[in-house]
């Protein structure tokens, strides 16, 4: 799951100081839209999107094939996340003024948040021809890594410190590359060395503590305290220095600064987010309620090349991927927007949010959403047979699983409920996920709704859908992993029993926990004590605590 690392990158891009491309080869504004159009662009320039859109609808009618205007529109409707619409736009414009490269960078960023890194890929090397700047460079550098191609994204990080050793945001990358391909040592000392360089403190020190298999030495540790300390820092690098320093306060068995540190960091990052847990729930029980009575779904035989691991973040689901990819026949795929994108695009295609239109799709709905998605994900598929989707918030859509794609497989990854919350509150997310996680009253509320549906869709499909107990797995590899295999209709191959040995990338929190050989338990609040009676008390309900198996 992307992390801070990602919110790191993102204010690097866009901090390069290379000028806008003025775009000098655009037709003339007719002379009626130049004010709405002057309006528009600076309310997008200040994130100002209702204004923006308001400023949008004369130009619409008034320059409404005007590449400037349909540039704009792309950028709000990308702002929007609506963005295959934005794609759209700035398409038509790179046809239209195949030499504004800022709109060839904007139609790669569409491409890459629509799910399709490759293209976007493409579309970014094609603006290179054209721009061959560290600012673009480190645009195509992102998004090869959000396409899990780490040896690419890796060598786009050593072209640029080639060009640059300051180049700080390029060892951002080079970190973060190294990290996806299991070489943690060298993901270690490139953290260490901005460090050293006095270069991004606070996105190192996040950084090298987010491996989480990194222990520090005395010193390193005096360091990052007085880092952590420090007045200068604004809220998010603070929040990124108390991640860090949380973590290593527990490393070194000081769990009442680690819980202060965790505290402070949520707390600032909680403010950065929009979360409504009152909202959530009831469309939780919508969704409950609007599949209850569906009957139509695609063909029962489409969707068997496809294994989804849904659960809560920091739950066990990387390891039950690492397993799975362990298989001769089975491609790990990481964390895939594809399925959300699916949804939201036929929402928008009917005008009504999800759940809201379940009951008016009909068989040949539910096949085309299918089919879509085995469209996107194809290339999953192109070296061997089946691939899994590990994105946690794809639990949710679980019953629309069932209707779309029939013959998939889905594995709710289960651990124990406060060992999971309290993961989560160590962790910072990447921008827009996981927006629950940062008060322990909303976490607790979430994973009760949670816990609420999935019991519901594992009535309902027994079938197709396995709860798969962490605590289990660490305990008993061996029979857990042959079950979970029939389950998945896979023969028997021993290499899944040495998951973390795969040659793979992985993207997520715990990208370097899964190379490490299988411990029989990773459970780490109980060393907490009374320092963590507070947090425990939100998941205590009529006197018990959740637990994880049923």
């Amino acid at each position: 799951m992307a992390t801070g690392y990602d919110r790191a990158m993102k204010k690097a891009s866009r901090s390069h100081g290379v000028p806008r491309n003025p775009g000098p080869r655009y037709p003339p504004v007719p002379a009626k839209a130049v004010a709405v159009l002057r309006d528009a662009e600076q309310a997008l320039a200040a994130n100002n999107l209702v204004a923006a859109e308001a400023a949008l609808v004369p130009a619409m009618v008034l320059a409404p094939e005007h590449p400037k205007t349909l540039r704009l529109v792309g950028r709000a409707r990308y702002l929007r996340g609506d963005w295959a619409e934005a794609i759209r736009n700035f398409a038509t414009v790179a046809e239209a003024v195949p030499g504004d490269i800022d709109n060839l960078i904007d139609l790669g960023r569409a491409q890459s948040a629509n799910g399709d890194t490759a293209s976007a890929a493409a579309t970014l090397r094609r603006a290179l021809e054209h721009r061959n700047d560290a600012a673009t460079l480190i645009e195509l550098g992102i998004v090869l890594d959000a396409g899990a191609d780490s040896e690419a994204a890796l060598d786009v990080a050593i072209r640029l410190l080639a060009a640059d050793a300051d180049l700080a945001r390029a060892r951002l990358l080079r970190a973060r590359s190294l990290q996806a391909m299991g070489r943690i040592d060298d993901t270690a000392a490139e953290y260490r060395e901005l460090i050293r360089r006095r270069q991004e403190i606070p996105a190192a020190w996040f950084g090298l503590m987010d491996i989480k298999t990194i222990r520090l030495d005395a010193a390193e540790l005096a360091s990052l305290k007085a880092a952590y300390n420090a007045p200068h820092w604004n809220d998010i690098e603070r929040s990124l220095l108390a991640y860090a320093f949380g973590r290593a306060a527990e490393d070194a068995g000081e769990h009442a600064d680690a819980v202060a540190a965790f505290d402070s960091a949520n707390r600032l990052s909680r403010r950065r987010v929009t979360w409504d847990g009152a909202q959530w729930s009831r469309q939780v029980a919508e969704t409950i309620r609007a599949f209850e009575g569906v009957t139509e779904s695609a063909p029962a035989n489409l969707g068997s090349e496809v294994i989804f691991v849904v659960g809560l973040p920091r739950s066990g689901t990387t390891l039950v991927e690492q397993i799975l990819a362990a298989h001769s026949r089975v491609e790990g795929a990481n964390e895939l927007p594809d399925l959300a994108i699916v949804i939201e695009q036929e929402s928008r295609r009917r005008r009504r949010a999800f759940p809201q239109w379940v009951g008016q799709a009909s068989a040949a709905d539910w096949q085309r959403l299918g089919q879509e998605y085995l469209d996107r994900t194809r290339r999953w598929r192109a070296d061997k047979p089946m691939h899994s989707d590990k994105m946690p918030e794809n639990w949710p859509y679980t019953a629309a699983i069932r209707a779309m794609l029939p013959a998939a497989r889905i594995i709710d990854s289960r651990r124990d409920a406060v060992e999971t919350a309290w993961s989560c509150y160590k962790q910072l997310f990447g921008p827009n996920r996981v927006a629950y996680s940062y008060d322990p009253a909303e976490l607790a509320q979430y994973w009760r709704d949670y816990d609420r549906f999935m019991r519901v869709q594992a009535a309902r499909h027994p079938a197709h859908l396995r709860v798969q107990s962490h605590e289990a797995l660490t305990a008993d590899l061996e029979s857990e992993v042959r079950a979970l295999l029939a389950f998945c209709k896979l023969d028997w191959e021993a290499a899944c029993l040495q998951s973390h040995r795969a040659e793979r990338a992985v993207r997520t929190a715990s990208s370097a926990q899964v190379r490490q050989p299988l411990r029989r338990s990773t459970a780490s609040t109980a060393a907490y004590g009374d320092n963590l009676a507070d947090f425990r008390r939100h998941f205590v309900q009529e006197g018990t605590t959740p637990e994880s198996k049923r």
